[in-house]
C-alpha cells in the first residue's frame, strides 16, 4: 500500500496497528512542507486527495523571527484530505471502541464491501482536527491578499468528499470576512483555534457555538 493512499477500513486498519504514516525517520512531513515552500511563491494552489499535515501551513520549526509569509497568495484550497493525522492514525473514532471480538462479529455480518460498524456512532477527533485549523488560522494572518482557503475531509466510506470541512472567504478589498466550520462528525473548537484566527469578545462567543461568524480581518501587506 502507497504512503498517502486511504483505506475504506480505516477502523479495521487500526486495530490491527496498520497505521499509513507517510513521516520520514526524522519525524518530517516532506512533501507538506515542500508543498509550503512552494505556495509562498504562487498566488493560487489547490490539492485534492492529498494526505498533509500542518507543516503545509505552519512548520513547527518555524518561529515569530523566521515566520512564513505568502505576499501574493490569494487562493489555498486542501480539498478531499483522507482522514488521518501525520502518525497515521485516523482522525475519526468509534464510540464504544472498536474490539478484536465485535470486529470478527461485525465483520461476519456485514462482510466487505458493505459499509462496517453502521450501529456506532462514528466522531471526528476535535483536537486532532484542530491542529490543523489553527494552523490555518495561523497562516492565513501572514497572507495580505487572501481570499478564499478552505480544507476538506474525504468521506473514506464513499471516496467523496465530506460535509467535514473549513470555509473562509472575503471580497478583495474588504475588511471583513466570513469564517465557518462544516461538521458531519460532531466537530467542536477548541480555543486554540479560536485565538489562532484572532476571534475574541462576542465573535469568538458566536463562532464557538454557531461556527459560523464574519469578522473584522486585515493583514497588512510587509
Amino acid at each position: 500500500m502507497r504512503d498517502r493512499e486511504w483505506s475504506p477500513f480505516l477502523h479495521d486498519d487500526e486495530l490491527r496497528n496498520h497505521r499509513l504514516t507517510y513521516v520520514g525517520l526524522s519525524g518530517m512531513d516532506y512533501l507538506s512542507t515542500r508543498l509550503h515552500n512552494l505556495s509562498m511563491r504562487l498566488k493560487s494552489l489547490t490539492l485534492s486527495h492529498i494526505r498533509i499535515s500542518k507543516a503545509l501551513f505552519w512548520p513547527s520549526a518555524e518561529n515569530s523571527t523566521n515566520a512564513p509569509y505568502w505576499p501574493k497568495l490569494e487562493r489555498l484550497l486542501v480539498l478531499n484530505v483522507p482522514p488521518y493525522n501525520e502518525d497515521g492514525s485516523p482522525l475519526l473514532g468509534l464510540d464504544p471502541p472498536l474490539t478484536r471480538e465485535a470486529a470478527v462479529r461485525e465483520s461476519l455480518a456485514n462482510p466487505p464491501p458493505k459499509d462496517r460498524y453502521s450501529d456506532r456512532r462514528e466522531y471526528i477527533k476535535s483536537a486532532d482536527l484542530g491542529i490543523l485549523y489553527r494552523a490555518m488560522g495561523t497562516a492565513a494572518q501572514r497572507m495580505p491578499r487572501l481570499q478564499i482557503m478552505g480544507l476538506s475531509l474525504l468521506n473514506y466510506r464513499t471516496g467523496e468528499e465530506s460535509n467535514e470541512s473549513l470555509e473562509f472567504s472575503r471580497d478583495k478589498s474588504a475588511r471583513i470576512a466570513h469564517l465557518r466550520i462544516n461538521t458531519q462528525w460532531g466537530y467542536r473548537p477548541g480555543m486554540e483555534v479560536i485565538s489562532a484566527w484572532s476571534l475574541e469578545g462576542a465573535v469568538a462567543e458566536e463562532f464557538y457555538n454557531t461556527m459560523d461568524v464574519v469578522l473584522p480581518w486585515y493583514v497588512e501587506a510587509q
